[in-house]
């Protein structure tokens, strides 16, 4: 042995201790789980839920520990107090259930699924680090048992769930499930649900302004009843109906923060039904003045402009830099050239003027992101194929940036030669010299640059709320 390890033989001790960590997978921490549960069939009301330590192993197979407690309830389920009773070395299984994808199964249909599996998986609790840090379920074979038209069937480290069979003749297809574990001190369920005030008042805050939905969808509905009104009218009806729909947003919100049965989706697909039919109510009645044909394709307008913010809502997060990018986008282009032809639009008295000002905002804001994502997809697979250095790749990129630039301003310059030549074909005024290439430049400059910047603002915004999300649930 050395003469070093000598002086300090307590070193290789930890020597062999690293070498055993390494040469191991990685544990989690061991967690109180529901086992096996058993229904008293002579006791209406009465049943045991068994409880051992589970202990996660990695890619090995999990190991279930000894009996910690077994716990007894008297009111099917509803609360749970430890309990001396025994289980049987053998524990019959009522019913042939399996559990996979958390969801149970019988005879290759699911007759339960897990809830709130977006309260879990997006907001609450992100599975960056792995569900074994944050509940455990059942795997395989589901211990159960019934007795008096309810059914108990051990649901690992949240509990059990409880299963009432409802009218004379029970079917699977009728049953009311609950996850049960009120009493079960030694278990740590996830929360499915937020009941506090404060937090689900300071999580509709967040939802409603992060990104800001109701001056989003207030926007969007004044864009397209400008056509049919005066812009302050636009504006307060547009204004009326986005508060509106705030209040039934915050309804929405509450309704699914409170019970775990009603899923995000199907919440999200009632409110996109209601936004859409108060945008189009709300519409009508101040375009109740206007011509049938005029009144049905501003509806229609309208109605897609709903749309756009429920399509964000669903998408959860990663639809609203480009949302962001094209509203902006087509801002900053309507003013640039609102200015430029306003006063043209006035001379030759044209009757679409501002249609067609938009019209041509909405070329280039849509047809540019095409165009560049074309390019984009083009570069990166040229690279890719030529299997070009890493000292190569930045020239590169440089290039398509370059490249995607002078893109950028034809197009719109090519769409704005175009527009005036419509325009002006028919008209003996002259056509007014159109947007300076200095002035499209520092147009795009401020699209991309305000854009980057709001949709920058927004990300460390929404990071933040995730973080505020998780511990409010903590």
């Amino acid at each position: 042995m050395p003469r070093f390890l000598k002086r300090h033989p307590w070193l290789v001790t930890v020597f062999m201790l690293m070498l055993a960590v390494l040469g191991c997978d990685e544990y989690g921490p061991a967690k109180p789980f529901i086992k096996a549960v058993m229904a008293d069939k002579t006791r209406p009301g009465r049943a045991y839920a068994w409880l051992s330590f589970y202990t996660p192993a990695g890619e090995q197979k999990p190991t279930i520990g000894q009996t910690l407690l077994v716990y007894q309830t008297d009111d099917y389920g509803k609360t749970w107090q430890r309990s001396e009773f025994r289980f049987p070395d053998e524990i019959p299984q009522e019913y042939p259930l399996t559990i996979r994808d958390q969801a149970i199964w019988l005879e290759g249909r699911v007759v339960w699924t897990f809830p709130h599996r977006v309260f879990r998986d997006t907001f609450f609790y992100p599975d960056d680090t792995g569900y074994e840090f944050l509940y455990l379920l059942p795997t395989g074979n589901l211990s159960n048992s019934a007795a008096d038209g309810v059914i108990y069937a051990a649901m690992g480290t949240e509990g059990v769930l409880v299963g009432h069979f409802e009218g004379a003749q029970p079917t699977w297809e009728h049953v009311t499930w609950s996850l049960e574990n009120s009493g079960m001190d030694a278990l740590k369920p996830i929360k499915l649900t937020i009941t506090d005030p404060t937090a689900i008042s300071l999580i509709i805050l967040m939802a409603l302004l992060l990104p800001p939905l109701p001056l989003i969808h207030h926007y969007l509905l004044m864009r397209v009843w400008t056509y049919a009104m005066p812009d302050t009218r636009a504006v307060s009806g547009a204004a009326v109906v986005s508060l509106i729909l705030s209040v039934g947003a915050a309804a929405a919100i509450s309704v699914w923060l409170t019970d775990q049965n009603v899923d995000y989706y199907p919440m999200v697909a009632v409110m996109t039904v209601v936004t859409v039919l108060v945008s189009i109510i709300g519409g009508s009645v101040l375009m109740r003045d206007l011509g049938m044909r005029r009144r049905l394709w501003l509806t229609l307008m309208t109605a897609l402009a709903a749309l756009l913010v429920p399509i964000g809502v669903a998408a959860v997060w990663w639809l609203w830099p480009p949302i962001i990018f094209v509203l902006w986008g087509f801002e900053t282009f309507r003013n640039a050239f609102s200015k430029k032809y306003a006063g043209f639009m006035r001379v030759t008295e044209h009757p679409h003027g501002r249609w067609l000002t938009d019209r041509l905002v909405l070329e280039v804001v849509v047809i540019s992101p095409i165009v560049m994502g074309i390019l984009g997809v083009i570069c990166f697979r040229v690279i890719d194929w030529l299997r070009w250095d890493s000292l190569v790749i930045p020239a590169a990129l440089l290039l398509f940036l370059a490249w995607g630039w002078f893109v950028q301003l034809y197009v719109t310059m090519r769409s704005e030669q175009l527009f005036m030549n419509g325009i002006v074909q028919n008209s003996t005024t002259p056509a007014v010299p159109m947007l300076r290439y200095s002035d499209h430049m520092i147009t795009v400059l401020v699209w991309l640059g305000g854009a980057g910047v709001m949709a920058g603002v927004l990300f460390v915004a929404q990071s933040y709320v995730r973080g505020l999300f998780e511990m409010l649930v903590r």
